[in-house]
């Protein structure tokens, strides 16, 4: 597999994966079979070595929270704006969050009319949809605005702009796909929420990194700034827990 056919071999926007520095190519072509990785003027590594790597070797090195595979992504993969990876997000995580509803509270459930069924599961839908947005959009307006103060105080000369920025926050969101086969794999009606949690603590790590990575904050801001804007989304899913269970031991 040439994986090199995957990435453009010169553009403006290419970084370093372990520096940043801007960078011209990410390979050089001397001809038709050879074929070099482009070496950085600024820490002399290579600029991007995961342009040799198929796509599973990416994700396992994201999953491991490596930098340089997320400025990778970010960077130099040249993906555009990811809609259709959110709704799969906003889908994967409402269809989650009803079968595991119905997998606690199965009589109550099997009780219900596919009407009711199919709005609880639109409620849901409709619930993530939110969630998600928000956490996106105000993840990238603080972003934003915190590299628009440090331009205007000369402190950065990164330019961010908001959909970039959104962009990337959308990739780090992979975690909450992973609900889907937790609910599937698992039997036990307590298990699932212990999953779910490690899905949820998998997206915070992400997201910290995602947001370190594109507004250049410390670690610790960044997670600070991440897990303060995911407090909505698991005090909604908290909220939701909670409402469910009291419909069913109402019902019962």
């Amino acid at each position: 597999m040439n994986v090199f056919m995957d990435c453009p071999e010169k553009a403006p926007h290419f970084r370093c994966v372990w520096c940043e520095h801007p960078s011209d190519s990410l390979f050089v072509r001397y001809t038709s079979s050879v074929v070099k990785l482009q070496s950085c003027g600024n820490c002399g590594n290579h600029v991007d070595q995961y342009v040799e790597y198929d796509h599973l070797g990416i994700f396992l090195d994201i999953l491991l929270q490596k930098r340089e595979a997320y400025r990778h992504v970010l960077f130099n993969s040249g993906y555009k704006i990811l809609w259709r990876f959110l709704l799969v997000v906003v889908m994967a995580d409402a269809y989650a969050n009803w079968i595991s509803w119905r997998a606690k509270d199965s009589e109550f459930s099997e009780a219900l009319s596919v009407d009711l069924l199919e709005w609880e599961f639109q409620k849901r839908l409709l619930n993530s949809a939110l969630v998600h947005l928000l956490f996106l959009l105000s993840s990238a307006l603080i972003g934003c605005g915190r590299h628009w103060l440090l331009r205007k105080h000369g402190s950065s000369k990164v330019t961010t702009s908001f959909g970039f920025f959104l962009n990337g926050m959308i990739v780090s969101l992979f975690a909450v796909v992973l609900k889907v086969p937790a609910v599937i794999w698992t039997t036990s009606s307590q298990l699932p929420y212990s999953m779910f949690w490690g899905c949820w603590v998998l997206q915070l790590i992400s997201s910290r990194q995602v947001y370190s990575i594109l507004s250049h904050t410390a670690a610790l801001e960044a997670f600070l700034t991440v897990a303060c804007l995911m407090g909505s989304c698991l005090e909604a899913v908290i909220s939701d827990v909670v409402r469910s269970t009291v419909v069913s031991d109402l019902a019962l």
